[in-house]
């Protein structure tokens, strides 16, 4: 495959909270390219409910576009923004995917693996680096199970590992009387978050009335055993009275065990 998009987005880490900025291609930077081979593997085994599949893939990426590393913490990098881009970044991303669907009478199963890497590589001839979303495990479990008399049962697991961060090396407070911070960024992407996963699990109770309507009482609960997973991490600078000596590094969880009640009636 062969594939053009004229529009771009940069991710970028203002305040370490994932941000995207969608720029279409000008003259300052060209429209991204990528170029994709896929080859895959299939078997049914029906006499066991079984379905399988394993598929490999390579893609390369040309003309990239992200901005200046010394400008991620800048404000000022809005401001002619065209100034602020390096272009002509290489892309590649390569992996394999493992596929496998089980049924049998009121339960099915299915289960999806990807082993995968994603990097970038800048044009000044410097090594390749690991993209913003370089996951290189990434997992997803799901159950469903019919009861009978309208009692369902659904079970969901993920796992991802954790997404890439650029962090400063040295962070120095370059005028502390007006509190303005220096950063010094040796690498893109140079820290990972923690991996991310855990299990969701509903339960709904389906009534057909007497009319031939439909309704459903349902209880699900979202992330089931309330697993902290970082969404992003932030700085907190640590002083001694007034005086900034340093500074710590925070993760941020956002979502934790969330139950839900939902009711649903179709006519």
């Amino acid at each position: 495959a062969n594939n053009h998009q004229f529009t771009q987005g940069l991710l970028q880490n203002e305040s370490l909270l994932d941000r995207i900025v969608w720029i279409p291609s000008t003259t300052a930077n060209q429209v991204p390219n990528s170029k994709q081979i896929t080859l895959g593997f299939y078997k049914k085994f029906p006499k066991i409910g079984l379905n399988t599949s394993i598929e490999g893939f390579y893609k390369e990426l040309t003309h990239l576009t992200e901005f200046d590393i010394n400008e991620f913490y800048a404000i000022s990098k809005y401001n002619n923004w065209e100034d602020n881009l390096i272009n002509n970044i290489r892309g590649r991303a390569y992996g394999v995917e493992f596929n496998f669907e089980y049924a049998y009478r009121d339960l099915s199963v299915r289960f999806n693996h990807t082993l995968a890497k994603s990097e970038r590589k800048l044009p000044d001839g410097s090594d390749w680096y690991p993209f913003k979303f370089d996951l290189r495990n990434s997992t997803n479990l799901n159950l469903h199970y019919e009861f009978g008399r309208g009692w369902n049962l659904a079970v969901h697991f993920l796992y991802n590992d954790g997404i890439r961060m650029t962090i400063p090396t040295i962070i120095s407070a370059t005028n502390p009387l007006i509190d303005v911070t220096g950063f010094h960024i040796e690498k893109r992407n140079n820290f990972q978050l923690p991996a991310n996963h855990r299990l969701d699990l509903s339960i709904s109770k389906t009534y057909i009335t007497s009319r031939k309507r439909e309704r459903v009482f349902g209880l699900s609960i979202y992330n089931l055993y309330n697993r902290q997973n970082a969404s992003f991490a932030s700085f907190k600078g640590v002083y001694d009275k007034d005086t900034l000596v340093g500074f710590t590094l925070k993760k941020v969880a956002i979502l934790p065990f969330l139950p839900a009640f939902n009711y649903t009636y179709k006519f």
